[in-house]
C-alpha cells in the first residue's frame, strides 16, 4: 500500500517496512512536538499510542525511521483530500478559509485540543449509514461505506 511522505510538495509514494507503538510519554511527545504539560495532561480515554512508522520511498529509495502517523496515509485519501482542497481554492471568492472537507454522507472529525497530532489534524470520517454514525479512520473507507449503503438500499435504481 502506497503511503505519504508528508513533504509540501505532494505526494511521495513509499512502501511501509515496519512501524512500532509508543505512549504518549516523553518520546511521543518529541515526535509529536508536545510538551512535559501535555504528557501529564493526557487523561484515560485519550486516542492511544502514537504509532511510527519506518517508510522506504519508491522513487529514491531513500527510508525514513519514525515517521508520526498524521503523515501516513494511503495514496486514496491523500488524491480525495487534494481534490477537494482544489475546489475550495478554484470556488472561494473574497475571503481564504480552510478547504470545505464535506462529502455526501460522510464528515470529518477532529478534536483541536487533543495533544495527539493524528487526532487534531487528520481526524477521522463518521458515515451516515442507514440513520447510524460509523466512525472510520479512512476518508476512502468511509466513503465506500456509504456508497454501498446507499446502492443496497436503491438496489436496482442505482445509478453507476
Amino acid at each position: 500500500e502506497e503511503e505519504r511522505r508528508g513533504e509540501a510538495d505532494g505526494w511521495c509514494a513509499g512502501r511501509i517496512k515496519g512501524y512500532r507503538e509508543v505512549e504518549r510519554d516523553d518520546d511521543a511527545a518529541e515526535v509529536d512536538g508536545g510538551d512535559a504539560g501535555e504528557r501529564r495532561n493526557r487523561q484515560e480515554g485519550d486516542y492511544g499510542p502514537v504509532r511510527l512508522y519506518h517508510v522506504k520511498y519508491d522513487e529514491d529509495g531513500a527510508e525514513s525511521v519514525d515517521v508520526p502517523e498524521h503523515l501516513v496515509f494511503p495514496k486514496a485519501d491523500y488524491l480525495l483530500l487534494s481534490a477537494a482542497a482544489s475546489a475550495a481554492d478554484s470556488s472561494s471568492t473574497s475571503s481564504r478559509s480552510s478547504p470545505d472537507k464535506s462529502w455526501k454522507g460522510v464528515r470529518n472529525v477532529v478534536d483541536p485540543t487533543s495533544p495527539d497530532r493524528h487526532a487534531s489534524l487528520m481526524g477521522w470520517y463518521v458515515a451516515t449509514l442507514d440513520g447510524r454514525e460509523v466512525p472510520l479512520s479512512r476518508l476512502s473507507d468511509a466513503l465506500r461505506a456509504y456508497d454501498a449503503c446507499v446502492a443496497r438500499r436503491r438496489g436496482d435504481r442505482t445509478k453507476r
